[in-house]
């Protein structure tokens, strides 16, 4: 039986994943976090469900090494359901030295940087490491590799998506917020002819306008920087534009908020990040309206004209990520990865790793 650990096991994302786990894998679960009473809660609650042979909570600082090398003992993976990436170096030093691989579906900038740093050390210690893993990163890449699958003459291709959470009344921020807004900071890339290129057109007019399946309908989407279609732009130097629209934020924060405030993101970060974080969160909180959910689709359209297209909806972002985590985790036990590090769209065939997502409970529609 494979041993997985979920490090941050009482967040959000944590508390999405296990139950997920649990149901749709023969996984035993180690849950890891800092709050001894909620942790305990959450097994029992699990145990009570799934037996007690398959659920174990470990108290695990992320700030700790020795902390966390005690909790991963004795586990193969750990999937880092962290709120927000300030202890990330902890945690993969302690990762390494317990020999225990990670799924990494953080969305912090630079964290590539990190286990690129790290990957001769993976392979020394016979670990890999899963990053860009998740709904976004991670779904998109698989999007068009499935485009790519599908139609490989294509020579551009569009990935969009439109993320919309529902934030209950009552939560606080969490530090991952302070994430998202760095990730403001980066410059805007597309794709093409085997490199990135800085999007200009989309710093002078930042918002396109896209139209997806009920019930979502048109959204304001950005160019975005994605480093799993940089990795594939590498390898298929054919195609002349590959490209990612993202959005999902509400009016007032795309025609209030974000024109106010994010000028602020090019002082230095300690000082207006927090306070831009902070507004964007209530903005969020108090402006979304349904529906709620996630809508990711790609058109790829060949030098002939052809077009193809597919779209893949869900209900509930964090369940989507979750089912994009339980549907990799799946494919790594029959497919372990070698060691070193690895993007999750690089993994999986993606087509059928979409048709799992179907199974799991996300809605597919190829439309070409």
């Amino acid at each position: 039986m494979v041993t997985t650990a979920i490090l941050g096991a009482t967040g959000l994302l944590g508390r999405a994943l296990a139950p997920r786990l649990l149901r749709e894998t023969s996984d035993r679960l180690v849950l890891l976090g800092r709050r001894d009473d909620a942790l305990r809660a959450m097994a029992r609650d699990l145990s009570s469900q799934h037996g007690e042979a398959r659920v174990e909570s470990r108290l695990a600082d992320a700030s700790r090494v020795e902390e966390l090398v005690e909790g991963l003992r004795g586990c193969d993976r750990v999937v880092l359901a962290l709120d927000g990436a300030r202890h990330l170096r902890t945690v993969a030093e302690a990762a390494l030295a317990a020999r225990v691989s990670c799924i990494d579906p953080l969305i912090v900038p630079g964290r590539l940087a990190l286990w690129r740093e790290l990957t001769e050390r993976h392979r020394e210690r016979g670990c890999w490491v899963v990053t860009e893993a998740g709904l976004q990163p991670g779904l998109p890449g698989v999007l068009a590799r499935a485009a790519l699958e599908a139609m490989p003459d294509a020579r551009a291709l569009d990935v969009r998506a439109v993320l919309k959470i529902r934030i209950p009344p009552d939560l606080a921020m969490p530090s991952s917020m302070l994430d998202l807004v760095a990730a403001f900071t980066e410059t805007p890339k597309i794709y093409g002819g085997g490199r990135a290129h800085v999007a200009w057109s989309a710093l002078l007019v930042p918002y396109r306008v896209a139209r997806f399946s009920p019930p979502f309908g048109r959204y304001a989407l950005a160019v975005s920087a994605l480093p799993e279609l940089e990795a594939l732009a590498l390898c298929h130097p054919e195609i002349e534009r590959l490209r990612f629209l993202v959005g999902g934020f509400n009016p007032v924060v795309n025609g209030l908020v974000l024109p106010l405030l994010l000028p602020l993101l090019w002082v230095p970060r300690r000082v207006f990040h927090p306070l831009v974080a902070r507004v964007l969160f209530e903005s969020l909180k108090r402006f979304t309206r349904p529906p709620f959910g996630a809508a990711l689709a790609v058109d790829a359209r060949s030098a002939a004209g052809a077009r193809w297209s597919l779209e893949l909806q869900h209900d509930d972002e964090y369940g989507l990520t979750c089912d994009a985590l339980v549907a990799l985790l799946e494919h790594v036990s029959r497919v372990p990865p070698a060691p070193g590090m690895h993007l999750m769209s690089e993994l999986p065939p993606p087509r059928a790793f979409l048709d799992r997502l179907a199974r799991l409970g996300a809605r597919l529609s190829p439309t070409g």
